[in-house]
């Protein structure tokens, strides 16, 4: 049977070439073409961002951690905060900020499984960054250029947070829209 249609095919193949689609189909597939690459680009580019980020902490923590080797700082937190008070108020307050975030992103870890170990990952790397940081503040190496790398830490964690979030509202509204329109 297959060599039956293998043959009908052959000697009528003129007859099959002779349909060819308008414009519009040619337009239609264009356009979707275009929309899906679009649509992965936008998270590729914060996950560019991140990875620089965390390209960079990580040089900076992998310099610290082979320049001293030091003990935990959970005992002379106390003193830093004496040092520094403002410090004490900012960790807290961004520390809630990046919690509540987070708290915003964990519906969309169902749906999307490998961005929950990413956005854990890139949040590991920031905080051992700020733990180096806290180190060299309680080494008094620079204070006010310290604090402020560390508050710039927080800043940037809030940052990636919210490109994800944001992309990933974009994302489930351009979904909506296309059920919509089904």
């Amino acid at each position: 049977m297959k060599e039956s249609l293998e043959q009908f095919v052959k000697n009528r193949r003129e007859e099959f070439d002779d349909a060819i689609p308008g414009n519009g189909v040619w337009l239609g597939i264009e356009k979707s073409l275009s929309t899906d690459s679009n649509r992965f680009r936008k998270p590729l580019r914060i996950l560019g961002r991140a990875a620089a980020v965390l390209i960079i902490f990580a040089a900076s923590w992998i310099f610290h951690e082979f320049r001293d080797q030091r003990n935990s700082l959970g005992e002379n937190s106390e003193s830093l905060y004496k040092m520094v008070p403002e410090l004490k108020e900012a960790e807290l307050y961004y520390s809630n900020q990046v919690n509540s975030m987070l708290q915003e992103l964990k519906p969309y870890f169902a749906s999307y499984p490998g961005l929950g170990n990413e956005v854990k990952t890139e949040l590991d790397a920031l905080e051992k960054a700020y733990q180096s940081l806290k180190e060299d503040l309680n080494d008094q190496v620079a204070t006010e250029e310290v604090v402020e790398a560390m508050i710039q830490n927080y800043r940037l964690k809030l940052s990636i947070l919210e490109d994800i979030l944001s992309e990933l509202k974009k994302e489930n509204e351009h979904e909506n829209q296309i059920q919509q329109s089904i």
